[in-house]
């Protein structure tokens, strides 16, 4: 594979070299001069590196393109956009962004300049292709709408230049397509072919990337937000998706119900003017099979930033083939979601698809006929969006009836997640704010340093989003008929997920009270004598495991407090962990002055109950059917410093594990993925089946010989099964049933003096997505579910079901242990406040 890489880029380099002198003088060239053949030919793909080539030799050679390199992607590739619009409307891009800046800021900019301003104003539109590489499409779109664009002098094409600016991302993930495109190139004339990588297509999320949203972990969303959303405010962000062979040919908005009911009326009702528009237009141009206001909701803000600030997130889906080999799809083929019929006309379906050949080239002309409608609807509707821009923009800044703000109280259990979730939230625009002395709020008494988020700000309403919990609404066709499921997961709230404690005030706050802009300062470092050769840090702190990974990598001691003690005037809870020997101290401390982690000098060792702790050695267990979850565990351990090893069906069929690890970690997959991996019909007899009978005999061996095995979520049912455990899942057979919870955040208890619970809090909140709860003997349960009120945020069915039983368990087996955890305690890195729970049993694996 990088070979092949290396001689596409010389290819690639060697064109630019030869002809982007002579191209940029004379006659551009259209993507098929450039690549030999036109975008979407059957088994024909364009590679990052190659659309990066071209997108140059279009910019180098057109006052009407330029491209920006915002950074760098997750494995080092230029992450790029694309600027398309008239040559005058690009010589003032920096004006066009100060104008977007000021409409999107109601209390910036009076009605009367709001009018000027929009008068002046551009239409921006943001077109964001292949965030998930495996819907290849709209990256083999991009280069074609791109060219046609900037040659076409067509008056419609004029007037999309005139009078809009596009921000256009040829491809979201470029990581992921590169590996997509080499793989499908190595493949090709295979019984392989047309299947995806035996990899994630981004290093940690896969499919997973487009719902970073607000968390904002990744380079690519991050990048997105920080350098093209918050820059220019885009009216329109189309985001350009594939979806399943045998249904629909192309989705569009409306959305099925939910929309948060804390998106702007007026942007839910543009989704619905622009989908509708786009619907005729398609229609009218013969594309048969396009649906509306069908599968997919606007309810979670993980897949939904622009909806928040000012413009839509307007989504399109289009049918797959096998990325970019054809399909035959017959007429009873055809299957709709929820049991719609596809062969039927409908008002949301007005043209179906009766089915046949579907190649890759019918996606990139779906797409790109989308693209076009987008952009035209918008340059002849210019003010109208700038202004349905400003009106959303105005209607924050008014009080809401039920809520005035948020109070962030400075005594947290876990000091450094709050400073984290403000963060978070001011990198979504919204402000915080610091009150300067103590305040009366909603009959309490608030001291000063006060963290408050007023609502009435331009961007409240996703503050109330991430902020406010609340009880999913699951619609339903009538009363008796059963809810409908979610596309997505129903809790996203900030405070749960991340352990804040976070207090709503519904009444005005004093109308005294001064704030200043809040620091959002990360207060950590050694504190105390600089001679000190013993160091205590709390387990409650966040990043507390960075710090002391760091410590002990670099020769210091550790021990692990089993108990509460008093020392140095103040006491320290189970869990707390203490250095000594050879501790570089100025390297610790400046690694915890940047994560926020108070390192206290001590005089001596505390006299308490202690384990001895090294580093962990950690196997990820890695299956060629890849899974969103194992890349987020691998995010998160290196988020704190943990050292893994990667383990493969093959490596845990060897053996011989306890030799090599304290922990083995099964992320979440289901029991049969687990046992059978990919079907070797599909995939090389490297990549194909799975643990097999003889995997996990190794496992059970591996426990046995005083290994640690962690089951995350799903992958709980492989133990159960095998290792003969004295545990019951609850809600295996038909109680499963009954049970609904499709990503929620439930109410727990933790066992403070066990070892997997050190440093959390007596309740936290667990985010469970139709897992398991156990019951169990001769086990311990350091966490188990509250008995009633279980739901905090979300949906949740069946709570009987589980109340008062374990969430967390863990079991002796020969010399060794199993932990299973019946949720996911660092799903999708969201769930901060539930980090220390799978940190612990890492810890407790290599304890003596």
């Amino acid at each position: 594979m990088h070979s092949l890489r290396r001689g596409t880029n010389v290819a690639v380099t060697m064109l630019v070299m030869l002809f982007g002198a002579e191209w940029s003088r004379a006659q551009l060239p259209s993507p098929e001069q450039f690549f030999g053949f036109r975008m979407g030919t059957e088994r024909q793909l364009v590679d990052y590196d190659q659309l990066v080539a071209y997108f140059r030799v279009l910019a180098e050679g057109s006052p009407r393109i330029r491209l920006h390199t915002i950074g760098a992607t997750t494995e080092g590739n230029p992450f790029v956009v694309a600027a398309i619009s008239s040559a005058t409307n690009l010589r003032r891009e920096a004006y066009y962004r100060t104008l977007q800046a000021k409409l999107a800021d109601a209390r910036r900019t009076p009605p009367e300049e709001a009018s000027r301003l929009i008068a002046e104003g551009r239409g921006i539109v943001s077109i964001n292709c292949s965030i998930h590489p495996s819907e290849i499409g709209a990256s083999q779109m991009a280069p074609e709408l791109a060219f046609e664009l900037v040659t076409d002098e067509s008056p419609a094409a004029e007037l999309v230049r005139n009078e809009v600016i596009l921000l256009l991302i040829p491809a979201h993930n470029p990581d992921g397509l590169n590996m997509v495109a080499h793989w499908y190139r190595e493949q090709l004339g295979t019984p392989y072919e047309g299947t995806l990588p035996p990899r994630l297509y981004h290093r940690y999320t896969g499919h997973d990337l487009n719902r970073d949203w607000f968390m904002l972990t990744q380079a690519e969303t991050g990048l997105t937000v920080d350098s093209v959303y918050n820059v220019w405010h885009p009216h329109v962000v189309l985001d350009m998706h594939q979806m399943g062979s045998n249904g629909a040919r192309l989705f569009l908005p409306p959305y099925v119900d939910p929309i948060d009911p804390n998106v702007d009326p007026v942007q839910q009702a543009a989704m619905t003017m622009l989908g509708t528009h786009v619907a005729a237009e398609l229609t009218a141009q013969g594309f048969a099979g396009v649906i509306m206001h069908s599968d997919f909701d606007a309810y979670t803000p993980a897949r939904s930033y622009p909806n928040y600030h000012g413009g839509i997130r307007f989504l399109s889906e289009v049918a797959s083939c096998r990325v970019a080999s054809p399909i035959t799809v017959r007429r009873d083929e055809l299957t709709g979601r929820a049991g719609q019929g596809l062969l039927t006309r409908r008002w949301n379906h007005l043209v179906p698809w009766t089915g046949g050949t579907w190649t890759l080239r019918d996606v990139v002309d779906y797409d790109k006929a989308v693209a076009w409608s987008v952009l035209q609807h918008v340059a002849r509707n210019r003010e109208l969006w700038l202004r349905n821009a400003y009106v959303g923009a105005q209607r924050p800044l008014r009080p809401d009836e039920d809520l005035a703000a948020f109070v962030v109280p400075r005594q947290q259990h876990d000091r450094t997640a709050a400073v984290q979730m403000l963060r978070i939230l001011r990198r979504g625009l919204v402000e915080a704010f610091e009150a300067t002395r103590p305040f009366r709020a909603a009959g309490r008494l608030y001291e000063a340093g006060t963290f408050v988020i007023p609502l009435a700000q331009p961007y409240g309403a996703y503050a109330r989003t991430l902020l406010e919990a609340r009880k999913y609404e699951a619609p339903r066709v009538h009363p008796q008929a059963p809810p409908a499921q979610p596309y997505d997961v129903t809790a996203h709230q900030l405070p749960l997920l991340m352990g804040v404690r976070v207090e709503a005030v519904s009444e005005p706050l004093p109308p005294d009270l001064e704030l200043r802009p809040a620091p959002l300062v990360l207060e950590g470092g050694v504190q105390g004598q600089s001679s000190a050769k013993v160091y205590a840090l709390s387990p409650t702190d966040d990043r507390v495991c960075t710090v002391l990974n760091f410590a002990l990598e670099h020769g210091a001691r550790g021990q692990w407090a089993q108990e509460r003690f008093a020392a140095g005037g103040r006491t320290w809870p189970a869990g707390t962990f203490v250095l000594t020997g050879d501790v570089p101290c100025g390297a610790l401390d400046s690694v915890a002055a940047a994560t926020g982690v108070a390192v206290v000098a001590m005089n001596e060792v505390p006299r308490v109950a202690t384990r001895a702790l090294r580093r962990p050695r950690v196997g990820v267990y890695q299956s060629y059917a890849a899974t969103a979850d194992e890349g987020w565990l691998r995010w998160v351990l290196e988020r704190d410093g943990f050292r893994y090893w990667v383990l493969h069906d093959s490596d845990v069929r060897a053996g011989r594990l306890a030799e090599q690890f304290d922990a083995v970690i099964l992320p979440s997959m289901s029991e049969r993925a687990l046992l059978e991996g990919l079907r070797g019909e599909r995939y090389p007899a490297a990549y194909s089946g799975g643990l097999g009978e003889a995997g996990t005999k190794q496992l059970r061996d591996f426990v046995e010989q005083g290994g640690t095995l962690l089951a995350l979520g799903s992958s709980c049912a492989l133990p159960l099964r095998y290792f003969a455990l004295p545990v019951r899942n609850v809600l295996a057979g038909e109680a499963g049933n009954a049970f609904r919870c499709p990503g929620s955040l439930l109410r727990a208890q933790c066992d403070p003096s066990h070892p997997l619970s050190f440093g959390l809090p007596a309740e936290v909140a667990l985010f469970v997505s139709e897992e398991m709860a156990f019951a169990c003997r001769a086990c311990s349960a350091p966490i188990t579910f509250a008995a009633d009120s279980l739901l905090l945020s979300g949906w949740l069915e069946g709570e009987r079901l589980i109340a008062g039983q374990a969430a967390l368990v863990a079991c002796q087996l020969g010399k060794g242990k199993v932990v299973l955890f019946g949720f996911r305690p660092h799903f999708r890195a969201w769930t901060v406040g539930t980090f220390k729970a799978l940190f612990n049993a890492l810890y407790w694996s290599a304890a003596e």
